[in-house]
């Protein structure tokens, strides 16, 4: 029955990214890139299905905002998940998912454009671990051609191994990556790789 509930919520989802014209297959890259690192980390980080749940539906709707502005698409992206109508999310649900599509973007270089958000603080952990998560995801597939075909997350010590396998130049991918690396860092206290292996 959950996994039919869950089945149903992403699928609504999924329809609201169609609503604004989203890049299913980027969605899609991003998402399964997303979980590999979620689920490695999950354990030790004391995050549950629901969590996932919620980085799934970020990793869906976090593109959305480029309907209305690809500049600054990550603050539109916040505004259309917010005021869109959900089922089967509540609105604290609609609130984490809607930050962690903010928080993955730079919002550093549009912080005039955006009024200062009150986060609750039992929320502020899970922001903060499900968007630097999006981040590396997303600059995975940074060129929005897919390159990566599938990836292997190893933890170990204080370092986040990611071995991407992949015949393509990823050069654009490593260097967005590098530089969205550093959050990851500051949240989890683990330096992220990405290392490319041919296949």
């Amino acid at each position: 029955f959950l996994e039919n509930l869950r089945a149903l919520r992403m699928s609504l989802v999924h329809s609201v990214g169609e609503r604004f014209h989203y890049d299913a297959n980027h969605a899609k890259c991003v998402e399964k890139f997303a979980l590999a690192i979620f689920d490695k980390l999950k354990k030790s980080q004391g995050l549950d299905n629901h969590a996932r749940l919620l980085l799934r539906a970020a990793c869906i709707l976090h593109d959305i905002g480029k309907f209305v502005c690809l500049r600054s698409h990550a603050i539109y992206s916040y505004r259309l998940i917010i005021s869109t109508d959900i089922f089967g999310f509540s609105y604290l649900d609609k609130s984490i998912i809607a930050l962690v599509s903010l928080y993955q973007g730079n919002i550093e270089a549009d912080r005039d454009k955006i009024a200062p958000l009150q986060i609750d603080k039992e929320i502020r952990p899970l922001v903060a671990k499900l968007s630097a998560i999006l981040r590396l995801a997303d600059a995975m597939d940074r060129s929005y051609k897919q390159k990566i075909k599938s990836c292997k997350v190893k933890v170990s010590e204080n370092e986040l191994l990611i071995t991407a396998k992949s015949k393509q130049d990823l050069a654009l991918e490593e260097w967005t990556f590098a530089d969205k690396s550093s959050y990851f860092e500051e949240v989890f206290g683990l330096m992220p790789i990405l290392a490319k292996a041919e296949g």
